[in-house]
């Protein structure tokens, strides 16, 4: 369906774009100006480096990405991009993955629930991370530092410049390949002159939020500084009735950055960002999967839930009139330590313990031609990435009432103890040739290469005794090796100065690798997952730069799709390959029609289903299923007023179609909608702001599963209300 879908899609929707882009020429024909946008902030100027100030013209802002490694309009990239400037992440208060996926199109991005960053599932245009123990199929940078695992994604970003969501395989210019898309992250940059920026907030259930950011120059045009810091707390949205305890859930965030800028010489820019965090959280909790009363339960344990991480990050560039080059290397370690009760009953039967850690260090390596007039531009580069996954202490404690129950013999502890190291090596490259003034070819490759080695180590610990009983053979030294050449071709045509159409295919890839909670021998290696990405594309402005609207069209034929089988305590699991069918597109609106009010628009619709997909153990069919965690559609729509005499206002309406959690479409999100508001009064460089999130209380499931027979769900956050006090001086 997927290819036909596209091209009766794709002409109706571009003649709609069409028709008014070539009115708005006829108005815009005196205009030199060939990529305006509507009114928002202009971000870095260079790949994750400094900032420029705002570049007025006519009233209206021009949006620089760096998506493609250097400065480029937004309107000029023929990619499907998702672009939030620094005064939308302010206005927004978007401070996590989460409330960047809400304001994308086909983005979907929830943690497992309010208790902070156990687990968070997402995908891209389908793709996530429903089978997490491999490499993600999402690439997250925030200051060039890559982040990855879902246990480890969902933190504070506080401070941010811009942030960049591009949408489709990213396999030639940025050195982790992902097969989904990229989350490209940007802090704010150190400040020419002493600046101080703070802001305290307050809402229902004790919420508690403080950011504090302060920038200047040590050595005039040479070396400069920014640290920033956040605290975040609240009180539980749950009530446990079995043990009395009316705030279950809690959550408190601690989180810093240090950045340092030196430039040396105008052809050196080195910089230092070292990052860390932690979190001191309840348990993240799981209720009935139908439950009409979520945030009261009945639990013999409430549990905990800690974590912390810290990254380091050195890049170097160095630019002359003849070549750029550019190194970053970094580091980052994170560690989770968990315990719940896994029945999410009051009676005393299973409880989930989860104790690991990770270490990686990356290196890449890039050279490219310097910003010219000329047709050719290029980018060669080389990534290396070291990945150590340790889990010590791992698995369910199952209570005697509990082995009773199940027929088991014993009461004890099913224990996983193992070290998953994986290393990546890849070269990659992108060139872009100009035959003609409005025609742009360009064509990349890269060949990546990886490697898996898991020991492991699989007991039962028998409770109130020494007594350990393998559950398994011990692994020692299994290696699994694939590498993939990826190539990338497209092609785009301005077809007249407010209009850009673009065609793309790409080849998505994710390793295979070793599964160390392979509950079958002929489990244990799984095989690479790859992919043929089609898009279509049409980047439009008219009306005076005022309106803008972008339009996407995609087909993805997936191949070996990486798919993970769940086994009785949910989370240990066999993974096997399948296929998929996935299609949709993206649409996007901006527009100023008065000075001083934003309208924003974003639509996207995705069809994926697994194609030729058997559970091998149960012969059970997933033919013609829906992808887990990717919802049918999103949109997002926000309305708002700045007025010149400080009063400021914001509506937003953010929301997903159905979804499924399972790959046999069982367990089930009826589509939901959230509204958000805002109003605020702001004078000088100070604004005071009182805001609502989820206005009328919607209750949505974040993520389900089933464990022990037992069908379990966790839920967003409900309504909430507060304060907050921003100021820079």
């Amino acid at each position: 369906m997927g290819t036909h879908w596209l091209y009766r899609w794709s002409w109706g929707l571009a003649i709609l774009l069409i028709a008014p882009a070539a009115w708005a020429e006829t108005e815009n024909s005196s205009t030199e100006n060939v990529s305006q946008t509507p009114a928002v902030q202009e971000t870095p100027e260079d790949d994750n480096t400094e900032s420029e100030s705002p570049e007025e013209e006519e009233g209206i802002l021009r949006i620089v990405v760096t998506a493609e490694k250097r400065p480029d309009d937004l309107q000029d990239v023929p990619v499907s991009l998702t672009v939030l400037t620094e005064d939308e992440l302010e206005d927004s208060q978007i401070r996590t993955f989460q409330e960047i996926a809400r304001n994308t199109p086909n983005f979907y991005f929830n943690p497992v629930n309010s208790a902070g960053s156990y687990f968070s599932f997402y995908s891209i245009r389908g793709i996530g991370n429903a089978n997490f123990i491999n490499r993600d199929a999402v690439g997250f940078y925030v200051d060039d530092i890559p982040y990855d695992y879902g246990g480890f994604l969902d933190f504070d970003l506080t401070d941010l410049a811009q942030v960049e969501v591009l949408r489709g395989p990213q396999n030639t210019l940025y050195g982790r390949s992902s097969a989904a898309g990229v989350v490209n992250a940007t802090s704010r940059p150190p400040s020419e002159d002493f600046e101080v920026r703070a802001a305290a907030g307050y809402g229902n259930e004790n919420t508690r939020d403080i950011q504090l950011s302060v920038s200047d120059t040590l050595i005039p045009d040479t070396l400069a500084f920014r640290l920033s810091g956040s605290y975040t707390a609240h009180d539980g949205f749950y009530e446990n009735t079995f043990l009395d305890d009316n705030s279950v859930g809690e959550e408190s965030s601690l989180s810093g950055r240090a950045r340092l800028v030196w430039t040396p010489s105008p052809e050196w820019d080195i910089s230092l960002t070292a990052t860390a965090s932690g979190d001191d959280d309840g348990a993240p909790i799981f209720v009935p999967f139908d439950s009409s009363t979520p945030f009261t339960i009945d639990h013999d344990f409430d549990g905990f839930y800690e974590s912390n991480s810290n990254a380091q990050a050195l890049r170097i560039a160095y630019k002359i009139p003849q070549i750029e080059a550019t190194s970053i290397t970094s580091r980052r370690y994170s560690f989770q330590d968990s315990q719940l009760d896994a029945d999410a009953t009051s009676a005393d039967l299973l409880r989930r313990l989860a104790s690991f850690d990770a270490t990686v260090w990356s290196q890449e390596v890039r050279v490219q031609s310097p910003p010219t007039e000329g047709p050719f531009d290029w980018l060669l580069g080389g990534y290396y990435e070291s990945n150590q996954f340790d889990a010590e202490g791992t698995g369910l404690v199952l209570s005697q009432f509990a082995a009773t129950q199940f027929g088991l013999p014993l009461a004890g502890f099913n224990r996983t103890d193992y070290e998953l190291a994986r290393e990546t090596y890849a070269v990659f490259g992108q060139a872009k040739y100009q035959p003609i003034e409005p025609l742009t070819v360009t064509a990349g490759l890269r060949y990546e290469a990886a490697t898996s080695r898991l020991n492991r180590q699989s007991t039962f610990e028998v409770a109130d005794s020494p007594l350990v009983i393998p559950t398994a053979p011990p692994l020692t030294g299994n290696n699994q090796t694939d590498g993939e050449l990826l190539p990338r071709l497209a092609v785009d045509y301005r077809i007249n100065p407010n209009m850009l159409a673009y065609a793309s295919v790409t080849r998505g890839y994710r390793p295979g690798g070793l599964n160390p909670t392979a509950q079958q021998t002929s489990s244990l290696e799984y095989e690479e997952e790859t992919s043929w990405n089609y898009e279509l594309g049409l980047k439009t402005s008219w009306l005076n730069d005022r309106l803008m609207a972008n339009l996407a069209l995609f087909t993805n034929q997936v191949n070996d799709y990486q798919l993970l089988l769940r086994s009785f305590d949910a989370v240990s699991s066999d993974i096997i390959n399948a296929d998929a069918q996935i299609s949709g597109l993206e649409f996007e609106l901006r527009a100023t029609p008065l000075d001083g009010l934003d309208l924003t628009a974003g639509f996207g619709y995705v069809d994926a289903r697994f194609d030729n997909a058997t559970n091998p153990f149960t012969n059970e069919s997933f033919d013609g299923n829906r992808l887990p965690y990717a919802p049918r559609y999103s949109y997002n729509l926000a309305a708002q007023y700045r007025d010149p005499e400080g009063f400021f206002g914001r509506l937003e309406l953010q929301g997903y179609g159905n979804s499924f959690f399972d790959d046999a479409n069982r367990l089930k999100q009826d589509p939901f909608g959230l509204v958000n508001a805002q109003l605020g009064y702001e004078w000088d460089n100070t604004g005071i702001y009182v805001f609502a999130n989820n206005i009328f209380d919607s209750r949505y499931i974040t993520a389900a599963l089933t464990s022990a027979g037992q069908d379990l769900a966790s839920f967003g956050d409900p309504f909430t209300l507060g304060v907050q006090v921003r100021s820079r001086f």
